[in-house]
């Protein structure tokens, strides 16, 4: 997955990047109005993006130096060779999937789209939508144009007007001839049809179709926009480097799109057959950087075309990469991941600690990368530094003040190649010392790095300005409760799955917080039979250390803290009142907080959803799917509601994954036996998976089990 802009920046951004990469200047005079009135943290580190697989300015530097396409792919995609993609496959090949759909614009409620003609005698664009169909010539007038209402959608062209129905439409031209003599542009940026503009978007090859953003069958609440394109031309208007860098660049750059595109192809299956991909963007790739940035039609040069046909049906080949259950040829060969950013500070990022997982593949694992440094490059970022101040440093970690930063654990470290895994800041959170820690990834987007590669951290102290000092913070992880037996089992960050132990009677609900202010969350039940929460301080068996009454036989319970003092504790939801029922302290009472929260659901959600320090409530709709979150408990409005792509046999659970100090949501999935679990809430698809962890019938909780 792509999550920056890549390459193709040095391009347009090279020079004002460039001017912000200058080195600090020497603390200015007392009299300079410019000099820091706080302190400041300078970090610095280089290299742009994740800074897994290849780095587009190391295969710039290597084309260089003299090495061919192959060598640069297989210098950074380790133990791979190349295949061809088959539309016959044999057993052991790689197989064309065909045609890739690829998603322009996703829960749309209008488009305009205009036809522009782009060789002599042009042909018209049919528009059809079951038996209706109509054929629209170029012109600058003749606009097409979408609509979503509530009855449907309709369509419109130079007077023409069809009523509301289908959200399914399908617009063909030649876009399938060698040749198209159209393009359809759906930026309506000017009118001048090059459509080679940044940000315009035109698309000649091909042909384009509405869908619905819903499952067949289901009720839309607008639409999507896709292409559907052969691989080669889908390749032509790829930007991803500049069109200017030498042959053999352009020439990988050109395999790695191609393998991205027929693994992703592979991998998520087609909309025609998966609702997931239905609702998501009826699509196999997106064409921005959550994949690969496809700009159609207008863009490509010689140069850039050449490298594609150069290559045609080229792919990285892995034998440990092969397609999942659901495909035609389960089992067999598809093509490598081919993840690649902008560049890095001289090595590249093993996948697992670049995207947070547990595990590295061979072929992702990180390897030296010399050649993104290199002057002849002209890579901007190769080198960077940003100075933030205290006070907007505290913001972004989630504390009142930082005072001190430290590089707590390092990534090769004593070699050229040293750069930070885990950072620890240090200051206060309420009036009280705390310490968070971070991993490096985590930081990109918060302190708005350019990559995860910190190379170091100074601080500056202006005149006169007085330290203080500042204790922990981690990641939430999994756990699970069996119901049927009343046995526990915790994983820890590192992978390693605890002894199990018993605490509790079968048809006991579990929940997990930290009762007493350690800052390890512990196990707690609640008896429906009774209406008793049964509250234990570390996780073993044992008997309760807290035993309270507080509930009736219907009620859910869950545990947050409330009132921002730090301590969590408990609060229940009655689905026949729809009212949350929350407690400051741990003990029989009548609740401190009753709270309705106007949304469908009936699944009960805890959590700090935008990491004020503050838990708050939320609902989850299995019907509808919906996710609906409060940022307040006095004045509950929805600050967050979205549809979650999940499946009915799902069960959902909130936590802090990435440490940022932001509760999110996951889901266990028990036909997978696996959780998948995302850092926000636009996320398409998970940033964590954890596997192989879990039985169909057992409840899934989360929290810190280490201090």
């Amino acid at each position: 997955m792509r999550t920056h802009l890549a390459a193709r920046a040095g391009r347009w951004l090279g020079i004002g990047l460039a001017l912000s990469l200058v080195l600090l200047p020497a603390p200015a005079s007392a009299a300079d109005p410019s000099e820091p009135t706080e302190p400041t943290f300078t970090f610095t580190g280089g290299g742009y993006g994740h800074g897994t697989g290849m780095s587009q300015y190391g295969a710039q530097g290597q084309a260089l130096e003299g090495r061919s396409w192959q060598t640069i792919l297989s210098t950074y995609f380790t133990g791979v060779d190349f295949a061809l993609l088959r539309t016959s496959p044999a057993p052991g090949q790689i197989g064309d999937e065909g045609p890739l759909w690829v998603g322009l614009g996703q829960d749309l409620t209008h488009q305009e789209i205009r036809i522009w003609p782009i060789a002599e005698n042009p042909t018209a664009v049919t528009v059809t939508r079951g038996a209706e169909s109509i054929a629209v010539l170029p012109g600058p007038d003749n606009i097409l144009t979408f609509d979503f209402t509530p009855s449907g959608c309709t369509f419109s062209v130079a007077g023409v007007s069809w009523p509301a129905g289908a959200c399914h439409f399908d617009m063909e031209w030649d876009g399938w001839a060698e040749s198209p003599t159209v393009a359809l542009d759906t930026t309506l940026t000017d009118f001048d049809p090059e459509c080679d503009r940044s940000g315009e978007r035109c698309y000649s090859r091909g042909s384009m179709k509405i869908r619905p953003n819903v499952a067949v069958g289901d009720t839309p609440s607008g639409f999507h926009l896709v292409v559907n394109v052969d691989m080669e031309d889908y390749l032509y208007g790829l930007l991803e480097v500049p069109y200017s860098w030498h042959p053999q660049a352009l020439a990988a750059q050109a395999v790695a799109g191609r393998s991205y595109a027929a693994n992703k192809q592979a991998l998520r299956g087609s909309p025609e057959e998966k609702t997931i991909r239905q609702e998501l963007c009826w699509c196999e790739l997106y064409d921005s950087t959550v994949d690969q940035v496809y700009g159609g039609w207008g863009r490509g040069v010689p140069a850039w075309l050449d490298a594609v046909d150069a290559t045609a049906g080229i792919v990285l080949y892995h034998p440990a990469v092969t397609a999942p259950s659901f495909h035609p040829r389960p089992g067999q060969p598809v093509a490598v991941p081919t993840f690649y950013s902008s560049s890095t500070f001289g090595h590249t990022e093993d996948s697992g600690v670049a995207f947070g997982g547990s595990f590295t593949p061979s072929y992702l694992v990180g390897v030296p990368d010399p050649w993104s440094t290199l002057p002849a490059t002209g890579n901007p970022l190769g080198t960077w530094e940003k100075e933030i101040t205290r006070t907007q440093l505290a913001g972004m970690v989630g504390l009142d003040t930082v005072d001190h930063v430290a590089v707590v654990s390092w990534l090769r470290q004593g070699t050229a190649y040293q750069s930070a895994y885990q950072l620890t800041f240090s200051g206060t959170k309420n009036g009280e010392s705390d310490t968070v820690t971070r991993f490096a990834r985590q930081l990109r987007t918060p302190l708005g790095l350019w990559s995860m590669q910190i190379t170091g951290v100074t601080k500056f102290v202006p005149d006169g300005w007085v330290d203080t000092g500042g204790g922990s913070d981690a990641p939430d992880q999994i756990g699970m409760h069996d119901p049927l037996t009343g046995r526990w089992h915790i994983r820890d960050a590192d992978g390693t799955v605890r002894p199990a132990f018993y605490y509790g009677d079968p048809g006991d609900i579990p929940l997990t917080c930290d009762w007493n202010f350690d800052g390890v969350s512990t196990v707690g039940l609640y008896r429906p039979t009774a209406g008793f929460m049964h509250l234990r301080n570390s996780n073993d068996l044992g008997v309760a250390d807290l035993s309270f009454y507080f509930g009736i036989p219907e009620d859910v319970p869950i545990c947050g803290d409330w009132n921002g003092d730090g301590f969590e504790t408990i609060g229940i939801y009655r689905p026949s009142t729809r009212v949350f029922h929350l407690a400051d302290t741990n003990e029989t009472k009548f609740a401190d907080y009753d709270v309705v929260l106007a949304a469908p659901g009936s699944v009960p959600l805890a959590g700090d959803w935008n990491g004020n320090g503050f838990d708050t409530i939320g609902l989850y709709d299995p019907v509808s799917r919906v996710v609906s979150l409060t940022n307040s408990l006095s004045n509950p409005t929805i600050a967050i509601s979205y549809d979650y792509n999940t499946i009915p046999e799902d069960k959902i659970i909130t936590g802090d994954w990435d440490g940022d100090g932001d509760d999110t949501v996951g889901v266990f999935r028990p036909p997978d036996l696996a959780s998948y679990l995302r850092d926000d809430f636009v996320m398409t698809s998970s940033n964590h998976q954890i596997e192989d962890f879990g039985e169909a019938h057992w409840t899934p909780v989360a929290g810190v089990w280490a201090g």
